[in-house]
């Protein structure tokens, strides 16, 4: 059965990259990769569902300077077809 992950981009499968291969693919260490493709090879695709958190926080490049953004002007900057129903919402139970 294909993931959510892997159905949003026409994919077979998806993984998490490593470290690594996210430093390479981007030129960002992990933690610092912004929520934005600047590589036509990387196809962004991120959970419709972030509309409903209002604003976005994230690091800007680098582990030490984070920035907020109206998750509306969020969408508009990447575009709607980027977003996908990709992540599987869990409820906590104490």
């Amino acid at each position: 059965m294909k993931s959510p992950a892997a159905r949003a981009i026409g994919g077979k499968k998806s993984t998490f990259a490593t470290p690594e291969q996210a430093q390479a693919l981007t030129q960002y260490v992990m933690g610092a990769v912004p929520p934005f493709s600047f590589d036509d090879r990387l196809a962004l695709r991120v959970d419709a569902r972030l509309r409903d958190v209002g604003t976005l926080w994230f690091n800007a490049s680098a582990l030490d300077r984070s920035v907020a953004l109206d998750v509306d002007d969020y969408f508009r900057l990447i575009g709607d077809d980027c977003g996908a129903e990709i992540a599987t919402p869990v409820t906590a139970t104490a």
